[in-house]
């Protein structure tokens, strides 16, 4: 059996080191080099490669948001994946003030459900607009029901989190058995 500092160490495997194409890889792993790529960069230097698919790089961080709260909370059942996310992002992303952490649950629901940008919550609605400047605030309400997200600014403050997250993990002994209990599930891949 993996100890937990192996488990650790293989699931939050640097994304710029490239591991080839066959074999076991984190999921984490994985999902991080895409965001790269789909951010227009060469996930083993960092460089531009000249071509981007934001679309689905904000998909991937919010994806990466849903993964890791399944991790950080310990548990997947379907009827808590609101709070598992926003619990992830308010514990782990620095720059992350109330309620951006539910603003972003509904970005997360308008693009991964409905390949939009217009989400419905229980009491209103949400529009966004989207800009990838990384210079801007994570949310900014623009008026009423419309908010603006700049998704260079999730993906660092994803970026972060990720860091934030292993380093309380290397310590606490409760997240340590919450990951221990999704790593079968959720932590590895085989590629062939």
């Amino acid at each position: 059996m993996n100890s937990i500092d192996d488990l650790i160490a293989s699931f939050f495997k640097d994304p710029n080191k490239n591991l080839g194409v066959t074999g076991q890889f984190s999921v984490l792993y994985l999902l991080r080099r895409d965001i790269l790529t789909c951010f227009g960069m060469n996930p083993d230097n960092n460089e531009p490669i000249g071509f981007r698919a934001l679309w689905p790089g904000t998909m991937g961080v919010l994806a990466g948001i849903d993964l890791l709260g399944k991790f950080f909370s310990g548990e997947d059942s379907i009827g808590n994946v609101r709070n598992r996310f926003c619990e992830f992002i308010k514990q782990n992303f620095d720059s992350v003030s109330p309620p951006d952490e539910k603003i972003i649950y509904q970005l997360r629901n308008s693009m991964l459900h409905s390949f939009g940008l217009y989400s419905r919550g229980r009491k209103c609605e949400f529009r966004f607009s989207l800009t990838h400047a990384g210079r801007n605030p994570l949310v900014t309400r623009i008026g009423g029901d419309n908010y603006h997200i700049d998704t260079l600014t999730l993906y660092m403050d994803f970026e972060k989190g990720v860091h934030n997250y292993k380093n309380h993990l290397m310590t606490r002994t409760d997240l340590q058995s919450k990951f221990r209990s999704m790593i079968d599930n959720y932590g590895f891949v085989q590629m062939q």
